[in-house]
């Protein structure tokens, strides 16, 4: 018996270090930010209600006018990113149709790879 009961213990200790080994070993990744070759392809697009559209939304004094705007931005350039979106009031701007028709459904197109945030300052 108490050689089962060491053995439990000495299998619940083997597991904590393990579990305490890869936990410093995910959180030094994080800490070092986004990988170099990732860090080309993983922008931020900045909109703000006062923002305009011809900015190219890379800071917030730069922002964007329009949440798809800069989403689109990210997505045809090839890259993944994350939207940062001040405080306000946002409307769709594009259809949500597969065919582009001029019904504006209640929601953003967001494609696989972009983050939108919200309730920013605005810089």
């Amino acid at each position: 018996m108490t050689s089962m009961k060491y053995n439990c213990l000495t299998a619940a200790r083997l597991i904590m270090v393990a579990a305490i080994v890869i936990f410093t070993a995910i959180t030094g990744l994080f800490a070092q930010g986004i990988p170099a070759p990732l860090s080309d392809l993983y922008e931020i697009r900045y909109v703000k209600t006062d923002g305009n559209y011809e900015n190219n939304g890379k800071s917030w004094t730069a922002a964007k006018s329009q949440i798809q705007d800069a989403i689109n931005d990210l997505v045809n350039n090839g890259l993944m990113g994350e939207v940062w979106v001040a405080a306000g009031t946002y409307y769709p701007t594009e259809s949500t149709e597969s065919d582009g028709g001029e019904i504006q459904n209640l929601s953003f197109k967001i494609p696989a790879g972009i983050k939108v945030y919200g309730g920013f300052g605005g810089g």
